[in-house]
């Protein structure tokens, strides 16, 4: 996938900080042991002054569609039973696909 779009630079340190803040949440969410953004209002303003904020406003998209179609025939015939032998929907589903484009 590729994304296109704008740049745009966040100069206002409170939504540089909230940037960081979301991050973090983010990012450390799943950690066994989360790090967390506590520090005082001082350390926290020196940070946000050496941070560039930014985002990018996604103006396309592109993905592309692929299902191993760069492989032989007898080894994608092969993906197709393992993903159909699993039996859940997501694989059934795929290698539907796959089996059409064969």
């Amino acid at each position: 996938m590729h994304a296109y779009g704008r740049l745009e630079l966040v100069d206002d340190p409170a939504e540089v900080l909230q940037i960081v803040r979301d991050f973090t949440a983010h990012f450390e969410s799943s950690m066994p042991a989360p790090w967390s953004l506590d520090a005082s209002a001082e350390l926290l303003d020196t940070l946000v002054k050496q941070i560039v904020g930014f985002r990018v406003v996604i103006e396309r998209l592109e993905g592309k569609w692929k299902l191993n179609q760069n492989h032989p025939p007898d080894r994608r015939r092969r993906v197709v039973a393992v993903l159909q032998a699993c039996g859940d929907e997501n694989s059934v589903a795929i290698a539907r696909l796959m089996d059409e484009s064969l």
